[in-house]
């Protein structure tokens, strides 16, 4: 009895089966998909710079605060 199902049934699974793997094929060049890789791309350069602004702003903090120490002696 199963496998008479099976039989039965079997050429409708194989057609959702492949549909289904196209269609997410199809999803990974779509035009959303490009978009949303741009927005992470220029997110991730945006956060960068900003650590680097952060650290560099640190840096010469530091930098200021020792001078100031220096003279001071």
């Amino acid at each position: 009895m199963l496998k008479n199902t099976l039989k039965k049934h079997a050429a409708k699974v194989s057609v959702l089966a492949a549909t289904a793997v196209s269609s997410s094929a199809f999803a990974d060049s779509s035009a959303v998909t490009t978009k949303i890789n741009e927005a992470v791309s220029q997110g991730q350069s945006n956060y960068t710079l900003v650590v680097v602004g952060i650290l560099s702003m640190a840096a010469i903090g530091f930098g200021l605060y020792m001078m100031k120490g220096a003279i001071r002696s």
